[in-house]
This record gives structure tokens, sequence and C-alpha cells, in this order.
């Protein structure tokens, strides 16, 4: 799961702080850094977090195949769900625990994109088989 784990977080921090419309989103996150530093702790923080998916090759791709990677590491994820309640049967697990961790950033996400709503749609069922189990 390290390959996938990477390629998730890759597509995480692309939808989350590269792309203009998560940026608008998550940029909340710097409200509590004094103001007359703001700009250089954000420009800094941006610089850094540009280059992880720059130095493994995923800017280089385009928005749609970015976002395909991301919704295919998690249909090759899902795909692997056993029939019961949690991922691996009838009780949760720490693997429970750690996918939802996971998963949260895009069932729970308030970043606007078509693509992602219509994905998170799909991962409704798997969000109400954790919803009351894990967050109880």
């Amino acid at each position: 799961m390290g390959v996938t784990a990477n390629a998730r977080s890759i597509i995480t921090l692309y939808t989350h702080f590269i792309r203009a419309e998560g940026w608008r989103e998550t940029r909340a996150f710097f409200d509590s850094v004094p103001v007359f530093v703001r700009p250089l702790v954000i420009g800094l923080f941006r610089r850094n977090i540009r280059a992880a998916p720059r130095l493994q090759g995923t800017l280089r791709h385009s928005d749609n195949e970015i976002m395909a990677f991301g919704f295919a590491d998690w249909a090759a994820i899902l795909g692997s769900m056993s029939e019961g309640p949690y991922f691996i049967g009838e009780y949760p697990s720490s693997f429970d625990a750690t996918l939802f961790g996971a998963l949260a950033t895009t069932v729970f996400t308030s970043v606007p994109d078509p693509r992602l709503s219509a994905h998170t749609a799909q991962l409704h069922g798997v969000r109400r088989a954790y919803d009351g189990k894990i967050l109880s």
C-alpha cells in the first residue's frame, strides 16, 4: 500500500493545496499566522508543497489526468473491500481507521469540484459504513 498511499497523498496535496479551487478553501489554515508574516509563510509553504508532486512527476500531467489517477487509486483500494460493514469484515480494525483517515479528505472535503462530488457520491456506501462506527 506504500505506493498507493504516496499517490493518494500527492493527489490530496494537489486537490487541496495546488489547485486554485482547493487553495481557496484550505488557505484558511493560515488565518492564525500574524498578518505581517502571513504572505511569507504562505509563499514558502506553497513552494515547498509543490515540490513533491513536481519531483514525482504528477504536475507534468493535466488536471483531468491527475484527478483520474486519484480516482483509480480509490477504486483499486475500495474494490478490495469485503461485503461486511468494515473493510476486512464484521469488525473494525486498525486498517479501517487508517483507511477512514485517508477517505475523510475525499468524502468530507469542501473543495468544490463536480468530479470530486461525483466520486464522493460513489463512495457514499463506504461513508455510510464508517459513519457512526469509527466516528462514534
